[in-house]
């Protein structure tokens, strides 16, 4: 959807065979003008993420993220959050179960109201930008909201 395309830039591609040729679409000025914007948001918010993470991790001394996907890898490359005492990685996509992501296990969550407890986790940082409102919502229903921390505003 248009909504998605500026924060979470894929490339992706469907064949089917056909008995005609169809002609190739250039869309290589719209898809760099996608990325662009998705670098230069992420650029802008870079301070501030660091300065939300920050509080986060000097408050909570075992940090789950919820979602294993391109984000968490940037949240990784480019914040204080590489540094951070992370625990566990949840991603209810059974591909990425047993998996390490930066080192930290990638888990599959069965969710419980002491999914959080049973794993010695005291917060869980959203590592999604796009999805994160109904991840959030998701969450609360089996974790104290305020153990689960957001990092953009009406995203």
């Amino acid at each position: 959807s248009d909504r998605t395309a500026p924060f979470y830039p894929t490339l992706g591609t469907l064949w089917r065979k056909a008995t005609r040729e169809y002609p190739l679409i250039n869309r290589y000025e719209h898809d760099r003008a996608v990325i662009i914007r998705y670098i230069n948001l992420v650029k802008k918010h870079a301070g501030k993420l660091n300065s939300k993470i920050e509080k986060i991790v000097s408050k909570h001394s075992a940090i789950a993220i919820w979602g294993a996907g391109t984000l968490t890898a940037q949240l990784f490359a480019q914040t204080l959050l590489k540094d951070s005492n992370i625990k566990v990685i949840y991603d209810s996509d059974p591909k990425k179960d047993g998996q390490l992501m930066n080192g930290i296990p990638v888990k599959k969550p069965e969710l419980s109201s002491t999914l959080l407890v049973d794993d010695g986790i005291d917060a869980v940082v959203i590592g999604s930008w796009s999805s994160q409102d109904d991840i959030y919502r998701h969450l609360v229903e089996y974790c104290d909201p305020d153990k689960i921390f957001k990092l953009f505003i009406n995203a």
